[in-house]
Parts: C-alpha cells; structure tokens; sequence
C-alpha cells in the first residue's frame, strides 16, 4: 500500500484505498454511500482489462494496456462542502518507464473535464511515489476520472489512495441565522447575555448580581466588550427576560466595545434587544441625556439611541449632538417592556429607525463618508449617571443593511427568545408554547429580497427552498429538551428511540421542499446513518400520526441531511432511530468547563444527564486547537438514568492560551467530542533563578519559568549526556519564559540544563 497524505480540518467525503478487492477486479463495490451504485469503472476498446488495468495488490494496476484506457469515479456529490480536495498517490515503475507511459488525471465539477493541476500529467517521472491532486473545488458534484498507457508487461503504474475531502459548509449562523458567527461575513458584533458574559478578563464566568468585565464578542471577530473599572460594571442578573439573562445598567453603568471595523462609506445595521425600567433602578429614563448606546469619545462620529420623552425613541447620527432621528412607537409607555429596536443605514440613500419590527422613521443621508465610532452601551459617552436604568439582552451589528426578509427572521428571533410580540410581521407563534430557544428561519419579503439558509445557534440547519415566494417563510425553534432519548417513550411504530428535544415550525404560506439537517455532534455515543429517521408529527405527540423519513446522509462533523423534506405551519420534528442498540442517541452531555483555579491550575468539570454503554472520558489539551494531547483518563459509570458530575484538575496547565476538549468513548471504541473550551494562564515570573518546567511529564511542547539571565544559555541532554538540543525548536522566547517543541525526542527521561539551574523531565 501507498501512505497518503493526512489532510487536517475536513471531513471525508468520498474514498477508494483498493483494500478487499481481488486481483483483476475491475468495477468497485458500493463502499461510499450514497448513491447506491458501483464506486468506479473502467474502460478501454481493446484491452484485456482483467490483466491489464485493474485491481492489482491492493492498489490499481497500469500495465501493457497500449492504448489508453479510462477510469472514472461514480457521480460524487459535494453539496454542502466548500474548499474540495482530491489527493491520489501515484506509484511509477521508473527503472522500465518511457515518455511514451503515461498518465493524466482529471476533476469535472459540471463544466466537463479539467486536468488536475497538481501532477495531473506524468510520463516516467522517476518519482517514487508521487502525490497528484486538486484543491479549492466546490459545487453539487464531482467525478475523478485517470485515463493511463504502458506498452510493455514490466511497465507498471500503481494508482492508490484516492481521497476525496473538505470543509462542511456551515448554515448561516449568527442571529436568527442571518450571518456568518466565523468572522467572514458582515455579522461585525453580536453580544449575548447568555454567551459568556465574564467578571474578570475571561476566565470566570459572571454569576448572579456580579459586575461584567468582559462581554465576549460571538460573531467570530473577537471585538471583545470591556468595562476595567470596577465600579462602572453592568451586573449579570438571571432571568431577565423569558428565563434569559441580561445586562443590568442604572444610569452609570456602562461597557465599552471596540472598533467595529466597517469602513466609512459602508451601510450598516444595529440590533439592540432591551427592556427599560422606571424609578426602581434610580430614575426614569426621559430623554435628559439617559443614553442607551452612545460613542466612546465626544470627539467620535456620533451613532446613539436614547429615549425621549413619552413615546419616542431617537437615532442620533453624524458628529453632532443635535442631528437625530425618531419615530413615535406603537405604545403608550416605552419604559417598561422588553423591545427590539433596529438602527439601519443605507449608504448614500437613508437612515432608518425600528422599533419591534416596525418603521418609525425615516431620514434622508446627508452625511457623506461617515466611520461609525467603537459603541459604548450603556451610557453617554461623557456624563455621568447619563445611562439607561434597565436591561439589554443582545446587541447585534452587521456591516450592512440587512435585507427585509433578513429583518422579519432576526426580530422574530429576538422576540420569540425574549418573550415580547413585534408590532409588524410577527409570524413565529410557536414560542406562545414554549418553542422559543434557538430561533432560526427562511424567507422572501414582500419586496422579493430572501434569505435562503439558516441555522443560528442550533443544531438544525434547513435551506434550499424550492417554492419560495414572496411574503413567505419558515421559521422554528426546539422545546429545549434535551439532546439525548433517556426517559423519552412517545415513539411510533418502528421507531425505537428518539432525541427528547423535539421542534416546530411556523410556516407562512408555502415554501415547498427543504433541505434539513441535524447537527447531532454533540449527542455522544455511536450512531449508524441508516438507522436514522427525521420524524414530522402535526401535534408532537409522535406516537400516534408521525411520519418517519429515511434516506439520511452523513456530510461528516457529526451532521446529518435529509433532502426534499416538506415541513407545514404548526408541525413538530425531531430525530429517531430504528435500533436503540446500535444507534442509541445515549450520552447527553449537559456541561463542560474548564477554569483556572487559585492555586494555578485548570478545573475540569462536566455533567451527563444519561449515558448508554460509555466508558471512559479522556481530557484532551492543545494549544493551537489542532494538535491534541491526551492529559487524563476518567472511568464512565456505564449506564445512567441520573445526572452525574465528573471533575480532574490538571495540575500542570500550559502558561498563556491554552485549549481543552472532552472525548467521550463506548465500550465498542467508537468515539465523540464536546466542544472546546479556552483558557487563559497568566504568565508567572521566577526571579530567583530556579526553573519551573510545565507540563513535566510532556507529550511534546513544554514552558520553562525562570528569569532572563537564567534563560540566557539552555541545553538539553540525555541521560548518557549526548547534547540532544539540535532536536529541540524553540517556539516562544521572553524574559521569563521559553517555549520548547520536545516533539522529535525518542520517549525518555532528559535533563534540561540552563545557566545555573538543571531539571530533570520525561518525555512521553
């Protein structure tokens, strides 16, 4: 067999290794699924294709064919993944090759044929092996096809290894599922009071009454929102608005974010979802300077929201204090409910106010090229006690204005999370039944603007409509339950499990077919794509009048699709399966955390709500969340009906960025993982000269602690004393700490020896 090349950060979308197969084999078994068809054939006019171009030890086999004969994968679908690769291990037998032995590889995405551009033409190249290939690609299909010649017995050339992979393509996953939460696109900051809100700069998440240091961006940016003095501090407060938490500001309380980013001439949007209070948090919030969101500097270009008195809400704009815009809302007192006010600017056309969905103003753009300054939210940006006495929930910026349709998805969103109705396009009405988590929907506005694919925080992704028109959409929510089938008995005929978080959907018109798919990688366990079923029930009581649909892909990542999926106003779906055995759905993991504790360690923690023939757990720690060292081993209890509680300690964490995973394995050895989770060590200075060498035993990389004159001069050592230090790189060097990548050591115990001080240390 040929080694390939290991391709990182995708998935695997279709392969060929050769293996099983027996000497002259020349059409490959179904072993890719779906579709349900040979995996490759062969043809050629005149050749004996059994001895001449076929199966051949394990790999495909060129030889003596004298004339060219033709390959040709099956028909590949590659919807749903971006940036394809093809990689193809070629073998050619360079003590018996000619120019006139040769062979070419092709890629054809729909447009026909294309010669791959990685060594997509080889004649007696002398290489041994060689790695042909194509990346980039992307589209609905792909079929791989080599058409190759020798002309003598003795002439071989070995094709192997032909690998297809690539990145799963995400659903839009900001807000409502509007926007991309990767950094990619215009979602430029979303703060969410129920997505790390820290008391301290990032690694202590804020509880109860507790002031917010650090409010983490989720759009994918990192614009981090901050408050350094303590006594300015919103407070985190449970269960502010529908059983979500939220900011609590009291006139002089405020958080600053950063630059946004967006460019001067751009066009932009502000979300912001709030709730306004009265005199029992210091005062009414009248207009007399009681800003909800101002700039950070008086000097800055000016984009504020403030109430004013009665029943209007002012969007201020430009750099200067008396240039606004407002509209009067839909209700007689705007101190007292939750609400979601829109602020939009149209580039060289207008700006525009919202209030719950609804048009309150609008105002003709005079400015020119204006940068919209960093955001202060919460206060005026100079005067004191000049901020809102109430709550805010969510705080959303794109980089451009947002379309209609995207408009209707993200308020309802908003409205249904919050628990407030909107004055204008209200259409979700499931949340009046308590599906009001994790909102996501499809559309096309009255003005033909849509947005075709969403997914937002949760685990269901649904797009390609196939009838949508206007002033139609589809919007749903889960019921919160939870991701695993323990205690779950309403299950139809042939169904022998299902997860118990179940979802409905508010369809306005119609939208025709969809294409749906569960995210069900955090569900741990094994499961098998064929026993899976996509339930639609009309009243979510599935035992009676379900439907239960086969046909499920597995895209990789944990995801699975299914395709041509009609779902109606009011009906409920949710995920089964056919065999509880081998398909389980068993282990809900409720919780994973990792925090640095007083006495300079990591606290891991994490809680299961059930769990069905699991094993054991594994810590796993990396520092650039691609490379990954098992740390700690932790027995599972088997089987569980109960929450149970797990905790380890790792005792020598990594100083600086650092990040952690939980790997949960069956008793059959399959596997799955949680999600990540960061920690932030502070560096810790040694001034006395003796070392700190963290973590000792290493699996590769280790940080030494000591001063700058210590670190001056370092070796490293084998026990024989042979200097092994030409195998050590090293990756990070500052006055008090040095980072060695010890990954091309032999596993052993070595001597790290530096100006005065030496420490012995193991290598695993």
């Amino acid at each position: 067999m040929i080694i390939s090349s290991v391709m990182k950060a995708q998935v695997t979308i279709w392969s060929e290794n050769f293996s099983g197969y027996s000497n002259g084999t020349t059409t490959g078994a179904n072993n890719n699924t779906p579709p349900a068809t040979n995996d490759w054939t062969t043809s050629c006019a005149t050749c004996n294709l059994a001895n001449e171009f076929s199966v051949q030890g394990n790999a495909f086999n060129i030889s003596n064919t004298d004339e060219l004969a033709t390959w040709t994968s099956e028909t590949i679908d590659i919807s749903g993944y971006s940036n394809v690769t093809i990689t193809i291990d070629v073998d050619m037998d360079d003590n018996q090759l000619d120019a006139t032995d040769c062979v070419t590889f092709y890629y054809n995405v729909g447009g026909g044929n294309v010669q791959m551009s990685i060594n997509g033409s080889l004649c007696d190249d002398g290489l041994d092996p060689t790695l042909v290939g194509e990346s980039g690609l992307s589209g609905s299909t792909l079929v791989i096809s080599f058409q190759g010649i020798t002309t003598e017995t003795n002439e071989d050339i070995f094709i192997d290894n032909i690998l297809v992979v690539g990145t799963l393509a995400l659903g839009h996953t900001g807000p409502g599922g509007v926007g991309l939460s990767d950094g990619t696109d215009a979602l430029e900051l979303w703060l969410r009071a129920d997505a790390e809100a820290y008391s301290d700069a990032g690694t202590t998440l804020a509880t109860h009454g507790v002031g917010v240091r650090q409010w983490n961006d989720q759009s994918g940016n990192g614009r981090d929102a901050t408050q350094a003095t303590s006594g300015n501090r919103p407070l985190y407060h449970l269960n502010a608005a529908n059983g979500y938490p939220g900011l609590r500001f009291t006139g002089n309380l405020f958080i600053d974010g950063p630059a946004l980013g967006i460019g001067s001439t751009s066009s932009y949007t502000y979300l912001m979802a709030l709730r306004d209070t009265t005199t029992s948090l210091g005062g009414i919030n009248d207009g007399s300077g009681h800003f909800i969101l101002d700039r950070t500097t008086a000097t800055n270009n000016l984009v504020s929201l403030k109430p004013i008195t009665g029943s209007v809400y002012a969007f201020q704009k430009r750099n200067d204090a008396g240039g606004g815009l407002g509209g009067p809302s839909t209700t007689t007192n705007i101190n007292t409910n939750s609400k979601v006010i829109e602020m939009r600017r149209n580039y060289n056309t207008n700006y525009q106010i919202y209030y719950n969905n609804s048009l309150q103003g609008t105002l003709a753009e005079s400015d020119g090229a204006t940068t919209p300054p960093n955001p202060r939210i919460g206060r005026h940006a100079t005067t004191a006690n000049g901020g809102i006495r109430g709550y805010i929930y969510e705080f959303i910026i794109y980089s451009e204005a947002i379309n209609a349709a995207q408009t209707i998805i993200v308020n309802n969103y908003l409205a249904a999370k919050y628990g407030f109705a909107l004055t204008a396009n209200d259409l979700y009405d499931e949340d009046a039944s308590g599906y009001d988590h994790e909102v996501a929907g499809i559309g096309q506005a009255s003005d033909g603007t849509n947005h075709t694919d969403a997914q937002g925080t949760g685990a269901v992704r649904i797009n390609t409509p196939n009838g949508l028109g206007n002033s139609e959409f589809l919007i749903w929510g889960h019921d919160n339950g939870a991701m695993s089938s323990y205690g779950v008995t309403d299950l139809p005929a042939g169904i022998q499990a299902r997860l118990a978080r179940d979802w409905a959907a508010s369809e306005t018109g119609e939208v025709g077919t969809v294409t749906i798919s569960f995210d069900l990688s955090s569900v741990f366990g094994s499961i098998t794509t064929s026993d899976l079923r996509l339930l639609i029930d009309d009243d979510g009581v599935y035992a009676s009048g379900a439907t239960a649909t086969a046909g499920a892909t597995s895209l990789g990542g944990g995801v699975y699709q299914w395709t041509g999926i009609d779902i109606d106003n009011n009906q409920h779906f949710t995920v089964g399966s056919i065999n509880s055995t081998q398909t389980p759905l068993p282990v809900e993991l409720i919780s994973f955390s990792a925090i640095v504790s007083d006495s300079n360690a990591v606290d891991l923690t994490w809680t299961t709500a059930s769990e069905v023939n699991n094993d054991y757990f594994t810590i796993e720690r990396s520092f650039d969340e691609e490379t990954w060292v098992a740390i700690e081993r932790v027995p599972a209890s088997g089987n569980s009906r109960t929450y149970i509680e797990y905790e380890t300690v790792d005792r020598n964490p990594v100083i600086g960025l650092s990040f952690y995973r939980l790997k949960q394995t069956d008793l059959d050895g399959k596997f799955s993982y949680s999600e990540i989770r960061k920690v932030l060590m502070y560096e810790q200075t040694i001034n006395d000269g003796s070392l700190a060498i963290i973590p000792n035993p290493t699996a590769g990389y280790v940080t030494i602690l000591s001063n700058n004159e210590e670190l001056f001069n370092f070796q490293v050592l084998a026990l024989s004393g042979v200097d092994v230090s030409d195998q050590v790189n090293v990756i990070e060097r500052s006055i008090s700490q040095m980072r060695l990548d010890l990954s091309a050591l032999p596993h052993g115990l070595y001597v790290i020896k530096t100006l005065r001080s030496a420490e012995l240390i193991s290598k695993q």
